[in-house]
């Protein structure tokens, strides 16, 4: 007779962080992840497999005690702002290319990396490789959240036989990670955990729904996606997308219907992001990376607009592996105060659109421009309208110039 214990399915969906790794510990592979009517995918047992062990309910992150501190314990956490000297990775990285240095020494030295790549049709997924030119993929921001299924395995059977790996995931997914494998493993000197200072989930069907709406108006399958394009400057936020026509698609951030949706407005992230109790330094994974916006009024003399890395180093592993490759960067010290100034989410998260709900169950049943032209705020999609409207008219003006008619 089967037990009364609790399953994945009592965790409220407001705190869940779809991190998937309820179904990598299930015995029975009876967890399973459908979209919800907010976008998001969401746990679901098939209790014809479940025996009810509650295994993925005590392994839950999101029921385990993080208090939200909201602050920064200690001034003593070893902090820089760093950039690579291959000015190439730094041009095809997020920020400073900091963590390709990282990752390109433990690779050199043997270990797997497991990180967010692109799939075939240009979905966000993690995945587990052993080489230079799968670093290449993990790079660079992703903004869509990643399906884990599976690598929480890959990685435990990875550690568990002495091999070296680098994971890299967003907070929540370290702190999966970390209840997974349990203290010894975690801790295990073969394994290094980086995490990144997080804005929030963006939901992966607003994103799907994004680039097929991409691909019909430019009649072709995308060939690949980059986000944080820097042609216009590190600061631009600048989306760029190839199709496997030759076209190609480039807007900057307060341009970009998605970017604004998700950056600009909060309309597209996870419940459980506006309230994550993982706001607050230092984290559980070795080293936290992330943009150091706010650098020209910390150290000007790295403020070149082609991007630089913050690093918080959580851990001695951390501190090693900087150690490392400190010969391979340009680097300052710094204090995780300054980092947070120009970080606001490294200490609390982003409020909630008050349109979230109707934009995500919207986009869930309609077309996708409908929605962003039905939510997106003022400064956000209507400056996309306004500013198509004014490159029309300038565009009509010349071409009524260059034939000599009068207005």
């Amino acid at each position: 007779m089967k037990n009364s214990k609790k399953t994945i399915m009592d965790v409220p969906h407001s705190k869940c962080s779809g991190c998937m790794m309820c179904g990598d510990v299930c015995p029975k592979d009876a967890i399973t992840y459908p979209v919800g009517e907010d976008c998001f995918w969401y746990p679901s047992i098939d209790m014809l497999k479940c025996i009810s062990c509650g295994i993925c309910y005590e392994k839950c992150p999101a029921m385990k005690d993080h208090a939200m501190t909201g602050n920064i314990d200690g001034n003593d956490i070893f902090c820089i702002g760093a950039k690579t000297r291959d000015e190439e990775i730094r041009w095809n990285s997020t920020s400073g290319g900091f963590y390709s240095e990282i990752a390109t020494d433990w690779v050199r030295k043997g270990a797997s990396v497991c990180g967010a790549i692109y799939d075939e049709n240009n979905m966000v997924i993690h995945a587990v490789g052993n080489d230079e030119v799968f670093i290449k993929k993990t790079r660079q921001s992703k903004y869509a959240q990643s399906r884990m299924a599976g690598n929480y395995r890959k990685v435990k059977k990875l550690v568990s036989s002495g091999r070296k790996i680098v994971f890299t995931g967003t907070p929540c997914q370290v702190e999966a990670l970390h209840s997974y494998l349990g203290k010894k493993l975690y801790n295990s000197e073969t394994l290094l955990v980086i995490d990144f200072i997080c804005l929030g989930i963006a939901s992966p069907m607003v994103y799907e729904k994004y680039i097929r709406h991409l691909e019909k108006k430019y009649g072709s399958k995308i060939k690949t996606v980059h986000f944080k394009d820097k042609r216009s400057g590190w600061r631009s936020i600048g989306t760029s997308i190839q199709f496997q026509n030759g076209k190609e698609y480039f807007r900057t951030g307060s341009r970009d219907t998605y970017m604004v949706s998700y950056v600009t407005d909060a309309l597209c992230m996870r419940e459980s992001c506006h309230a994550c109790p993982y706001r607050k330094v230092p984290h559980i994974s070795d080293m936290t990376i992330g943009d150091f916006w706010g650098i020209e009024n910390i150290n000007q003399s790295f403020d070149d607009n082609r991007g630089l890395s913050a690093v918080i180093l959580n851990a001695d592993k951390g501190i090693a592996a900087f150690h490392a490759i400190k010969k391979d960067i340009d680097c300052f010290e710094t204090t995780a105060n300054d980092i947070a100034k120009g970080n606001y989410t490294v200490l609390k998260p982003k409020n909630a659109n008050p349109k979230r709900d109707e934009f995500l169950h919207a986009m869930y049943t309609e077309p996708y421009m409908r929605v962003i032209r039905k939510c997106c705020s003022y400064s956000g999609y209507r400056k996309l309208i306004t500013d198509a409207k004014y490159m029309k008219s300038k565009m009509v003006n010349l071409i009524r110039t260059k034939m000599g008619v009068k207005k």
